[in-house]
């Protein structure tokens, strides 16, 4: 009789079988797998469908990339070094593990484009995106932590577990689908600039609106409430006998209140990129 997840085995089984990987790096990575029904369910049907063939080691001497690497080409998953203990557990193989999950999955997308026909997502966006994600170390982290963070709104899902995009003409850089666990990105902006090219990738910028989608994430309960106590205050002054009604201060503080918070980590995530990208790099404020 088969195991129950008879291709993501085989998938784990590829990465024992690669040069200089420790049984306990095996281990572990099994360990991550059983921890996570749903996670070890999602990497098994990617491995069924053909989309993961295994995982690999980053190759000795490689710069780090704290958030994985799935290549379309060989259909593997490369897992950080980092990523594995000395000894026992791993948090962060773990949270690798779901972005990559979520990683391969919008290697199979498509997106909206002119005339409503439907492009498949290219190698070059998907290098712009995990480039983008792995360049900045501060928004790995974010990026990781969003990925196993339980949504206190929905206990049976994560802050964020696709990504997704956003309609042609939408005229926002981003957003965050919190109901459903999702960041919409523009597909020009995941395209590298070229003469022949409506694409519009820039490192900076994506790393931007990245660390400042995922915020909305985070912060998706404090805005609820938020706009809960927006509501009943612009309740109480629609109540008042005065012929006028000032709602200028209740719109100032939730406009405040949703997006300040916002920016606040993206600008340490550019700071991160930019330090990694240019050692030595001085930032100013001005």
């Amino acid at each position: 009789m088969g195991t129950p997840h008879a291709a993501l085995d085989a998938a784990v089984q590829h990465f024992a079988q690669q040069p200089a990987v420790p049984p306990a790096q095996v281990a572990s990575l099994s360990a991550a797998l059983s921890s996570d029904p749903g996670l070890t369910q999602q990497l098994d049907a990617q491995a069924s469908s053909g989309a993961l063939h295994g995982f690999v080691p980053a190759a000795p001497g490689s710069s780090d990339r704290p958030v994985g690497e799935y290549d379309p080409s060989t259909r593997t998953m490369t897992l950080p070094a980092s990523a594995f203990p000395n000894s026992g557990s791993s948090p962060n193989l773990h949270s690798v593990l779901r972005v990559q999950a979520m990683v391969v999955d919008f290697a199979g997308k498509s997106y909206p484009y002119a005339a409503g026909a439907m492009h498949p997502v290219s190698p070059d966006m998907l290098n712009n995106l995990q480039d983008t994600l792995n360049r900045s170390p501060a928004l790995a982290e974010e990026i990781k932590r969003a990925a196993t963070t339980t949504d206190p709104l929905q206990p049976q899902h994560r802050i964020l577990e696709s990504f997704a995009f956003i309609a042609p003409g939408a005229g926002v850089g981003g957003s965050f689908n919190a109901p459903g666990h999702a960041m919409n990105l523009v597909s020009e902006s995941l395209m590298t600039v070229g003469s022949n090219s409506v694409g519009k990738y820039n490192p900076h910028d994506l790393t931007f609106v990245i660390g400042h989608e995922v915020q909305h994430g985070f912060n998706a309960q404090t805005a609820a409430q938020g706009r809960t106590a927006f509501v009943a205050d612009v309740r109480a002054m629609a109540a008042t006998p005065s012929h006028i009604h000032d709602y200028t201060f209740s719109t100032r503080l939730g406009i405040e209140r949703f997006d300040h918070r916002a920016h606040l980590r993206p600008r340490d995530h550019l700071v991160h990129l930019a330090r990694n990208t240019s050692p030595g790099v001085g930032l100013r404020c001005a």
